[in-house]
């Protein structure tokens, strides 16, 4: 691998080749397939210090002079331990081969792919890098398109997709609905929505009727909804629970969104609520983001709710972006049945 290779990672014996000390991490479904070193030492350092998914094998590709990403997608395509893949690729030399082998690869798992060089600049810049001919990128993502893959536009994204997979089943559609404690939260939800191919149905008569029950008559809800009456009747726990069974209840409505603040008086078991849904229907993701509040509580949040495996996001923006590669994904992989 290489040359100019930081490393390769394999959790699950403890292997690790990188040129920078790294602390034990978790094993988990995610694997990495990188020309950039940042995963065997920077990246990796931050996984195993801050996030709770874990990762089964890291490659770093460096100037591909004899292993390059079809290599090592071959060989994840098998591999257990793999239920996830994470490229970053600055360019591929064999583009026919590649698009097959991805496909064939997103019939079994998600391949979520960031490549750079949607710009002149960013292509100069993969060239000067790992000499990368990044040739065209409308092509390149035009025929990535067809095979299943989740492109992103960055490692931010990336991750959160990735999370996602790791975490969630796949939606049956591109319906979400979505529950917050603040009313902002509700229109941001909806216009990140409207830019993913999202779509929010309407709350039913039934829902609307239950989650209603024993409310003040003013209380009225919508998708999204904005349940601060409902908390002032029933608790945090109690309306976030009501309005999450309501909208699950739904047949049209395939993800869950649940948009928390942190602040004293809305602590609760949060994980306790979410998995309870999630145990009544099991078909359908669940993802949260949480708003504000200190450090230390959304730390203490995210390592109960991702510790339950519950996939949290620190923006609305960012959440419905996961959520919508679940659907582009799980709208591919059906297509093909």
């Amino acid at each position: 691998m290489g040359p100019n290779s930081i490393g390769t990672i394999n959790t699950a014996v403890g292997f690790v080749t990188s040129i920078i000390t790294l602390d034990a991490m978790p094993s988990g479904p995610v694997s990495v397939v990188a020309q950039s070193g940042l995963f065997a030492a920077g990246f990796a350092r931050w996984m195993s210090s801050s996030q709770c998914y874990g990762l089964a094998k890291v490659a770093c590709l460096g100037n591909k002079a004899d292993i390059s990403e079809m290599d090592v997608l071959a060989y994840l395509e098998d591999d257990p331990a793999t239920g996830v893949v994470a490229l970053h690729t600055e360019g591929v030399e064999d583009g026919r081969s590649f698009v097959d082998l991805v496909a064939r690869v997103s019939l079994r798992k998600p391949v979520v792919v960031v490549k750079p060089g949607s710009s002149e600049a960013g292509r100069t810049a993969a060239q000067s890098h790992t000499g990368a001919l990044a040739g065209s990128h409308e092509v390149f993502m035009g025929a990535l398109a067809q095979t299943g893959a989740v492109p992103v536009g960055d490692f931010e994204e990336m991750f959160d997709c990735a999370k996602a997979f790791a975490y969630c089943p796949l939606p049956a559609g591109n319906r979400l609905g979505v529950v917050s404690v603040t009313g902002a939260g509700c229109s941001l939800a909806a216009d990140a929505c409207e830019a993913r191919g999202l779509t929010v149905p309407p709350l039913s008569r039934e829902s609307l009727r239950y989650a209603t029950e024993g409310l003040p008559a003013w209380a009225s809800f919508n998708n999204p909804a904005d349940i601060w009456a409902a908390i002032m009747a029933e608790g945090n726990a109690g309306a976030y629970y009501k309005l999450l069974h309501a909208m699950a209840s739904q047949d049209d409505v395939d993800t869950l969104l649940a948009v928390f603040t942190i602040a004293p008086q809305f602590e609760f078991d949060v994980a306790g609520v979410i998995d309870r849904i999630r145990v009544e229907f099991p078909e359908k993701p669940v993802l949260t983001t949480v708003l504000w509040g200190a450090s230390d509580d959304s730390r203490r949040w995210f390592e109960s709710l991702e510790g339950a495996r519950i996939p949290m996001y620190p923006s609305i923006e960012r959440a419905v972006a996961a959520a919508g590669a679940l659907n582009r994904y799980s709208s591919w992989l059906r297509r093909q049945r």
